[in-house]
């Protein structure tokens, strides 16, 4: 099954203290202040969320240690596929540190990279009495799209869904294609794809960033993670979310909550317009 499970760590700084001191996560929206760690935070914060197709971001924010030294500083650029793009690991030996004209401002260039999802991450490790303790300050999805992103921020986060179509009654070992165009002004950052138990645990899930504002279930990344045929004869709930950006705001929704049977016996197959929220 093909899912790309970092996606769900889309449009978010994250804060995870890897140490004894500070345990637990504490996530912000990108440019917010965060002191959730206590020995260490980045403030000031401008990292990037939509970069358009040849143009620069210019990174910025201030990490602080008000604990110890800040002994290590590595930045990594990953593509969907895993591939790690760039990657920076400076040793600034201070207790703060400017990203502004830092060689991860400079050297952290989204203008060469092709449209697609990457995965921006900052950690940190700072030397406290000797003790090394680790914070990761950033984990950020990336869309480098074609649309210009500050058009993008006055567009209404809408999210619609067309020509959908969903399972009902289904045989065991009897494939079923997802299908449906998804529509959207904005960008479409997060495609997600859930079958559940009537327990309500997850069966199968399949996850994917096209970071477009159109794109179709039809032979996709989505589907392709979805086998129908591989469920045991029973009952389940198929349900579809899908998450949008304008670089500023984010919303998710619902787009499609389709309860089905699988039957052990023959039976036809029979799907019905998708019941859309």
């Amino acid at each position: 099954m093909k899912t790309a499970l970092w996606y769900l760590s889309f449009i978010i700084v994250l804060v995870l203290c890897v140490a004894p001191a500070c345990a637990g996560f504490a996530t912000v929206q990108a440019g917010l202040i965060n002191d959730a760690c206590e020995f260490v935070a980045l403030n000031d914060a401008q990292i990037p969320v939509l970069v358009q197709v040849g143009h620069r971001f210019n990174i910025g924010g201030v990490i602080q240690s008000q604990e110890g030294i800040i002994t290590e500083i590595k930045a990594t650029v990953t593509s969907a596929d895993g591939i790690e793009k760039t990657k920076i690991v400076l040793s600034p030996n201070t207790s703060t540190f400017r990203l502004e004209d830092s060689a991860i401002a400079q050297k952290m260039d989204f203008q060469v990279y092709k449209k697609g999802a990457y995965l921006f991450n900052i950690t940190v490790s700072v030397d406290i009495d000797d003790e090394i303790k680790t914070a990761v300050l950033v984990d950020q999805m990336v869309c480098v799209i074609e649309e210009n992103p500050e058009a993008l921020k006055e567009q209404r986060l809408s999210i619609q869904i067309e020509n959908a179509w969903s399972p009902t009654f289904l045989s065991k070992n009897v494939m079923f294609p997802l299908r449906g165009i998804i529509r959207s002004a904005s960008i479409i950052t997060d495609v997600t794809a859930t079958i559940y138990t009537p327990t309500g645990n997850i069966a199968m899930i399949s996850s994917f960033s096209p970071c477009s504002q159109k794109y179709s279930l039809v032979q996709s990344e989505v589907d392709s993670g979805i086998n129908f045929g591989s469920l045991p004869a029973g009952n389940y709930v198929y349900e579809l979310t899908t998450t949008v950006t304008n670089g500023v705001d984010f919303k998710t929704k619902v787009l499609i909550y389709q309860p089905f049977e699988v039957s052990p016996t023959g039976i036809d197959c029979f799907g019905t317009d998708a019941i859309i929220d």
